[in-house]
């Protein structure tokens, strides 16, 4: 019986000694999961926060929100291009008018057709809670582009030429056209001779290029 209460005695003291410690480390787990959820939602907060620009033309506007149609800047958002964006702004957000010189005006300055540029952080989707907004001349949007071609005909104005799909191109020359070799050496038309292979970039239309640099690459 003696050993019975001894025995007993001993577990509850041993309970007892165990009980905070068990406590302890049932709040440092407690605090190291809360420690974790905070550092996440911090990051997702800071992804969220990352700094974007909505560009496109002004398609209605309303007291504290501007509703843009996006523009696409290079062919991978080609697709999206059109696609309604909201704008939201208030009294601290910096409106410029870069148009002729730069110049601070208001909201109500801005007009339906304008083309904006809007800076901020993106919030719920397509809403950009901006901080600045400038509005700037419409971008026009380039035809110019470089083509690796195969020389068949060299004249003053114009060479003759071909890609390797065998499709016939004209590149036009003036007096802006800039012609170089490898090294970026300045060369003249009368250096480019039938067979070579030259890279020309400019404006195109169909066929046609109007080259402002041509470069010849010799083998």
């Amino acid at each position: 019986m003696k050993k019975i209460q001894t025995l007993t005695t001993f577990i509850i003291l041993t309970l007892l000694f165990l009980y905070p410690v068990f406590i302890k480390a049932q709040d440092n787990n407690a605090s190291s999961s809360d420690e974790i959820r905070k550092k996440v939602q911090e990051k997702i907060i800071k992804i969220s926060q990352k700094p974007k620009a909505f560009i496109g033309t002004i398609t209605d506007i309303s007291e504290s929100t501007i509703q843009i149609s996006r523009f696409a800047i290079n062919k991978e958002s080609q697709e999206k291009s059109g696609e309604i964006l909201q704008i939201s702004y208030n009294k601290d957000t910096a409106i410029i008018d870069n148009r002729e010189k730069a110049k601070q005006i208001k909201a109500q300055d801005l007009a339906i057709g304008d083309f904006i540029i809007a800076m901020g952080t993106e919030k719920n989707g397509n809403i950009l809670e901006s901080s600045r907004i400038v509005n700037v001349k419409p971008i026009t949007p380039t035809k110019r582009a470089s083509f690796k071609l195969n020389v068949k005909k060299v004249g003053k104005q114009e060479i003759s030429a071909e890609s390797k799909n065998d499709q016939p191109y004209s590149v036009k020359i003036n007096k802006d056209t800039s012609i170089l070799d490898q090294e970026n050496n300045d060369l003249k038309v009368s250096d480019i001779e039938a067979g070579d292979k030259i890279i020309a970039t400019g404006e195109t239309e169909e066929q046609t290029i109007s080259a402002r640099t041509i470069f010849v690459l010799k083998e």
